[in-house]
């Protein structure tokens, strides 16, 4: 009888493992215990990685200390060191006592690389020399991870991808430690972080804030005429050959004089109209990756990408979707075959008959060529009570339920008329189009709706296919404006982070990230990896490089000053691209140096240690941003926010109107309207708050403190105010009280009146120098 140990990487995809193939195991919380084909099991898990990279300090500590001297810090085959949390050193030393017994491993990590280094390593670390295996779960189905196990793989054929992650983590390291270290000593401020995805993510922001506020409108033309043809008079749109375009580049139409004579001598005449109709065929969309359930989640409900992330992650482990953190959006043909199951099974059954679902479509999602590793993330075939999930989980889990049911479902039919006037100017052909769709069959759209393009395009007259004359009544041309791009949601911020090679100008690296993601549905020159998005964003937001601003996330000041001060050759995608071939090189043996990234790293930071971030100064502060207006008849700008609260466009004109305006604050009614104010001897105009009434009756005694009218509080901790006592205060002097702790204890304390502010509130209160106990 053998001892087989199973590692998997979270401690729900052990317990899902054992209930598999261990039924009627002993369950040790931490660890399962049974007898499988009749040898003894052993299945537990990690938390993710239990070994980190070590510190600099754990080489030398005179690391701890942040020198140029010290620079570049680079150590070959970059030490492990057991995680400081105490439930994660507490698992390595189970996993160390079971590894010691096992006769065989099998290693159940993540289906990715990440995952076949997080169990690697264990194995190296604890110098592991049995016979190791490896299996795929992908989703957490009884049926799905007993067939995994009876086609156990060997780990050694997959040992090239944890070498090659292991390469990546650390470069990573030693990229991170040494930028951050030599910019945070050359700009003199600690807490700076440079990294291989959160920089170009940062330089995504930074570039579309600053392409939004330097947009500098532009007047284009757009030219229409309405034709009698068929006894229809559609508008048709002037379509310029695109030859003769004044900017080649936005196909925009800039000279309206030139519009204005094509379209007068056209006026009033009656030309051919060529009509032709196509079928059209809109498919439902793809089941969700994590990066289009983010973006999606993002979109309808607000939620951050790390929410999206957190709430899949909780779905998973209560068995109600398959692996969460997928980058692919195709299924296996075995789902196809498990689909009239699962639905059967999901909700009661109620999709079935809601959305009339057709298990005889077959969705080109079922794809067995573009499954690796991974696969959509889809509902498992469990009848979860919606009951037991969070508002949040249930909008994340239905989202998931009717993007699988999609897949069963007719597309979209349409016929699409296109009507064409050839418009001669000389050498050129321009014309008159028009296009509108008409459905044949709603298909999925029925039921999920169409998007604002769809709906536009069923807008116009239908033409029926033929050759006809038409009548050109009267042309009009319209003046138009351009428009900035749109602010970064978290959504459509990690789409980009999947795709940023379209924003890349070097060919070669552009060619190499979507070499990169070549076999990746959904990756098409990608940063980072759906499973590091979301908290890349949070990082860079920690770090203050970004913000959120409602719906938005925005670069501050400290975030666009830094990254125009970074050297060039690292502020953009070009290091992951570079990278990538190196790894590739390992996992197919033509590298066989673990180090061969960190050691890239290390050459081109050599290049610009003496030179980068020289001769430039750091903005350590984001000023606050202000309202600009006429107050009183007088030019004034006052801060966007006050206690909190970020005054509306609506609110901050009331206010240089003269109005008082009212809003709520951690619970409290605010109203107040604008004043000149002293601050520190400094004038300023800034709301304020309209002060209550405080009369005796409310505890409160009123006089002339500092040349003001003032009301403060009768009592303070116990003590109340004698009238002699309240002279003296509001005389500026300095007096001793008997007061009483929250604990009942007696104690004296000195104090003066003083401006004070609370939650945002400002008042006039006794305010403590010193205490002594008695």
């Amino acid at each position: 009888m053998s001892y087989i140990l199973v590692l998997a990487e979270k401690p729900e995809v052990a317990a899902d493992i054992a209930g598999a193939i261990l039924p009627g195991c002993e369950n040790h919380k931490s660890y399962f215990t049974g007898v499988y084909h009749g040898n003894t099991w052993t299945v537990t898990s990690a938390f993710g990685h239990l070994l980190d990279l070590a510190d600099p300090k754990e080489y030398n500590e005179e690391y701890a200390h942040w020198r140029i001297k010290d620079l570049p810090l680079y150590f070959p085959d970059w030490k492990t060191v057991p995680a400081a949390e105490k439930y994660k050193s507490e698992r390595l030393k189970l996993i160390q006592g079971f590894l010691a017994q096992a006769d065989s491993v099998v290693c159940a990590g993540d289906p990715d690389d990440e995952g076949q280094l997080l169990i690697d390593e264990l194995l190296d670390f604890f110098h592991y020399s049995g016979n190791t295996y490896r299996v795929f779960i992908n989703d957490n189905m009884v049926s799905n991870i007993q067939k995994e196990f009876r086609s156990l793989k060997l780990n050694d054929d997959y040992r090239p991808l944890s070498r090659a992650a292991a390469a990546r983590r650390m470069a990573d390291i030693c990229f991170g430690i040494n930028e951050s270290r030599l910019a945070g000593i050359r700009l003199k401020k600690q807490g700076l972080s440079v990294g291989r995805v959160q920089t170009p993510t940062l330089g995504l922001v930074v570039a579309r804030d600053e392409s939004i506020e330097n947009h500098i409108k532009e007047l284009y033309y757009e030219m229409y005429a309405d034709v009698a043809v068929a006894s229809k008079t559609p508008r048709f749109q002037f379509k310029a050959d695109k030859v003769c375009l004044k900017n080649k580049e936005t196909e925009l139409i800039l000279d309206r004089n030139w519009l204005e004579e094509i379209g007068s001598r056209y006026d009033g005449k009656t030309e051919t109209v060529k009509v032709t109709e196509k079928k059209k065929t809109t498919s439902p969309p793809l089941p969700y990756n994590l990066t289009t359930l983010q973006a999606d989640m993002n979109k309808r409900f607000g939620y951050t990408s790390a929410k999206t992330l957190s709430i899949t992650q909780s779905l998973r482990s209560k068995k109600a979707i398959t692996y969460n953190r997928s980058d692919s959006r195709y299924l296996k043909e075995e789902h196809y075959q498990q689909a009239p199951d699962l639905f059967r099974t999901i909700l009661n059954g109620s999709l079935v008959n809601k959305y009339k679902l057709n298990f005889r479509i077959h969705s080109a999602c079922f794809n067995d060529k573009n499954v690796t590793a991974h696969h959509g993330i889809i509902p498992q075939c469990v009848n979860i009570d919606l009951k037991t999930l969070t508002a949040q989980e249930r909008n994340v889990y239905l989202a998931i339920c009717d993007q699988y049911a999609k897949q069963f479902m007719p597309p979209l039919k349409q016929t699409v008329s296109h009507a064409v006037i050839p418009l001669q100017d000389g050498s050129y052909t321009h014309s008159y189009e028009h296009s509108c769709a008409r459905t044949i069959d709603p298909g999925y759209t029925a039921f999920f709706g169409r998007s604002t393009e769809e709906e536009e395009d069923e807008k116009g007259i239908y033409l029926p296919e033929g050759v006809y004359d038409g009548l050109i009544l009267n042309h009009t041309i319209e003046e138009k404006e351009t428009k900035p791009p749109a602010r970064y949601t978290e959504g459509t911020l990690i789409r980009d982070m999947a795709s940023i090679a379209k924003y890349v100008e070097d060919p070669e690296i552009r060619a190499i990230l979507k070499r990169k993601d070549e076999g990746k549905k959904g990756e098409n020159g990608s940063i980072g990896t759906v499973a590091t998005r979301s908290a890349i964003i949070e990082n860079l937001i920690k770090k203050g490089f970004l913000k959120r601003d409602k719906k938005y996330v925005i670069s501050t000041d400290l975030g666009r000053n830094f990254y125009h001060i970074l050297p060039p050759e690292i502020s953009k995608a070009d290091t992951t691209a570079k990278w990538w071939l190196i790894q590739e090189a390992i996992k197919d043996g033509t590298e066989t140096d673990v180090n061969a990234i960190q050691r890239s790293v290390v050459e081109e930071f050599e290049k610009r240690k003496d030179t980068a971030y020289k001769d430039v100064k750091l903005q350590l502060y984001t000023p606050k941003e202000k309202y600009d207006g006429v107050w009183n008849g007088e030019t004034v700008s006052f801060s966007k926010t006050w206690g909190g609260h970020t005054f509306t466009e609506n609110e901050a004109q009331a206010l240089l109107e003269g109005q008082t305006i009212s809003f709520r604050l951690k619970g409290r009614e605010i109203s107040g309207k604008l004043a000149r104010q002293t601050y520190k001897k400094r004038e300023f105009v800034g709301f304020q708050m309209d002060q209550k009434e405080k009369s005796e009756a409310d505890g409160y005694v009123k006089g002339n403190w500092k040349g003001k009218e003032v009301a403060f509080k009768r009592t303070w901790s116990g003590h109340s105010f004698t009238d002699e006592e309240v002279a003296r205060l509001l005389a500026g002097e300095t007096i001793t009280i008997n007061a009483k702790s929250k604990a009942g204890k007696d104690y004296t304390v000195s104090g003066c009146l003083a401006n004070q502010t609370y939650k945002g509130a400002k008042f006039v209160g006794f305010k403590p120098e010193f205490q002594k106990r008695k």
